[in-house]
């Protein structure tokens, strides 16, 4: 049985749009602090591929229109 992202990797445009496949069960940022949401690897990876930026402090996303990759993103799971 294929996983969401399989599913997914077919029916995209691999032109426009892009896969990023997330590994077990992702962090519940509503009740983690921000400095455990930074820190957790699925999010970095997250915040790498979308082109965005943790601050030097550590308490703030930045976003920079210039460096950001997507335009839309879809943040898709299994439903586990």
């Amino acid at each position: 049985m294929l996983s969401a992202a399989g599913n997914l990797k077919d029916a995209r445009d691999n032109k426009t749009q892009a896969v990023l496949p997330v590994r077990g069960k992702i962090l519940n940022t509503q009740k983690a602090t921000l400095d455990k949401i930074t820190k957790n690897a699925e999010i970095q990876d997250m915040i790498r591929a979308f082109g965005l930026q943790v601050s030097v402090d550590g308490k703030h996303l930045i976003y920079d229109k210039d460096s950001v990759r997507y335009g839309k993103i879809i943040i898709m799971s299994d439903a586990n």
